[in-house]
């Protein structure tokens, strides 16, 4: 007689991870550099800018990589993600010379929550309207960071969180404990950990983390602009996301292959993704050539079609990374195909 008990998609595991130059919103409008981004099946990938602006606001140049894969003895799945900025210029104001960062997770097989890590944040000739600004730095990078660790009690007391969760359960921490400089002052500006207020121009906070159970967000530099521009921008992201790694199943007997029901998409969004996928195995020059590898297979164009259409654990799988990636960025599911689609053709 089988036996019931919880199961997982055996080796499935969809990595989530990615890097921004800059993002923002001004006066209703949103706009963000190319994003480099982790595929969802791993391995690697990486993303140049030789230059990133926001409306002539935010500029520089730079670089991100990231890596998804199992670990070497097999007990978790890792990820890094890492991004170098040069030459940042917020507006003439605030200035910064080099600054980069290297955010990493273990996300354990077993059903438990990642660590996470922060390595390698540097901020490099950092200057308030040319004025050089010396900041001291908050040590993460010596133990694995996890949102129970950052909640505890003795962390707090430590100082390490600058607050209690707020209402969306995030605990945001300080990458940078001081900001000391001989810059003017004498029109109102003031320093305040990590937080910096410029008359005329607004607050930029330098370096902030924040930690969820599954989740880690890390922002390099943030300008809140309240002068005579007002907006906000978002200069070097990078996040972690192991929220919908795994998908766990309902108790169900271990010797039947059940899949879950439901690929997260209504009727008609999945129809549109497969009208795309066809037309793209149509016109594919090589459809019954291996193009993929996927989940531990060599797929074809056209294999990999019937996958998605008869909704096996692979093709559920990709419908699930399409749903959330058009949550994600407020699109259709079926935008991400013609994307990929666009830009293998003008290569």
């Amino acid at each position: 007689m089988a036996t019931s008990a919880p199961r997982w998609f055996g080796e499935t595991f969809r990595y989530s991870a990615t890097a921004r130059a800059c993002a923002g919103e001004m006066a209703g409008e949103r706009l963000t550099a190319d994003v480099c981004e982790l595929p969802a099946d791993g391995g690697y990938t990486h993303l140049i800018w030789n230059r990133f602006f926001f409306r002539n606001l935010a500029m520089g140049e730079g670089y991100a990589e990231a890596q998804g894969q199992r670990s070497k003895d097999g007990k978790a799945w890792e990820t890094w993600i890492r991004i170098a900025l040069e030459r940042v210029n917020l507006s003439e104001v605030l200035t910064i010379g080099r600054m980069t960062a290297t955010l990493l997770s273990s996300c354990p097989v077993e059903a438990k929550n990642p660590e996470f890590s922060l390595l390698g944040t540097t901020f490099a000739d950092v200057r308030i309207a040319g004025t050089p600004v010396e900041l001291e730095l908050n040590q993460l990078g010596q133990t694995p960071i996890t949102y129970e660790a950052e909640t505890s009690d003795e962390r707090f007391r430590r100082g390490k969180a600058r607050s209690e969760p707020d209402s969306d359960g995030k605990v945001i921490v300080p990458l940078v404990n001081r900001v000391s400089g001989s810059w003017d002052r004498t029109g109102g500006g003031v320093a305040e950990g990590n937080r910096i207020t410029i008359p005329g121009f607004g607050r930029v906070v330098l370096g902030e983390l924040a930690v969820e159970r599954q989740r880690c967000h890390l922002c390099l530099v943030r300008a809140e602009l309240d002068g005579f521009i007002s907006g906000r921008i978002d200069i070097g992201v990078l996040t972690i996301d192991n929220e919908n790694a795994r998908t766990p199943l309902a108790d169900i007997p271990e010797n039947e292959n059940a899949l879950p029901l439901s690929a997260g998409l209504d009727e008609e969004e999945e129809q549109e993704v497969l009208a795309e996928l066809n037309d793209w195995v149509n016109t594919h020059p090589g459809r019954d050539e291996p193009f993929l590898f996927f989940m531990g297979r060599s797929l074809t164009p056209a294999e990999f079609f019937n996958e998605v259409e008869g909704k096996t654990e692979l093709g559920i799988s990709f419908l699930r990374f399409l749903g959330d990636q058009s949550k994600r960025f407020d699109e259709h599911p079926r935008d991400a195909i013609r994307r990929a689609v666009d830009a293998n053709r003008s290569e």
